[in-house]
């Protein structure tokens, strides 16, 4: 009973108190950019001095790359690579060519060109390509903004 009455006791004190309380007025947070689907991961490069697009995917949670010299980078995701991987560049499939996977397709268009590269996890649907078993990638490059200047 006496502890009923303590926490009544110390209520009625302390109600005062919460009138006089300041309220700290928060300023309001804008968050800009684009959704993408889920399921789906997405990155894009900045000033680290990336060599090519590939080493994008070490950001990529259960992707990876396998290094066949300082250039060649063969995208890996969840175990599968190669072939087995979906890969699009500005809406052109690219599969790897020559002897030993050399010219793998992320080669083909270099990090500093490199706008976006969204990952798409798991079995991709048939809108993201053909052979997409062990998930699609999808690179877009950056694209020139052009103004005109008035004479």
């Amino acid at each position: 009973m006496k502890s009923k009455l303590t926490v009544a006791i110390a209520s009625i004190i302390a109600l005062p108190f919460q009138a006089y309380a300041e309220q700290e007025q928060l300023p309001t947070i804008v968050i800009e950019g684009s959704t993408i689907r889920a399921g789906t991961f997405s990155t894009a490069p900045d000033s680290s001095g990336l060599k090519d697009t590939s080493s994008l995917l070490k950001r990529v949670p259960g992707a990876n790359v396998n290094r066949n010299g300082p250039l060649t980078g063969i995208a890996a995701y969840h175990g599968m690579s190669g072939n087995r991987i979906n890969i699009n560049i500005d809406g052109a499939n690219m599969k790897e060519v020559g002897p030993n996977s050399m010219d793998p397709a992320l080669s083909h268009i270099p990090a500093a060109l490199t706008g976006k590269l969204t990952v798409q996890r798991g079995i991709s649907p048939v809108s993201a390509g053909i052979e997409t078993i062990g998930g699609s990638m999808h690179a877009e490059s950056k694209k020139a903004v052009l103004q005109r200047v008035k004479a």
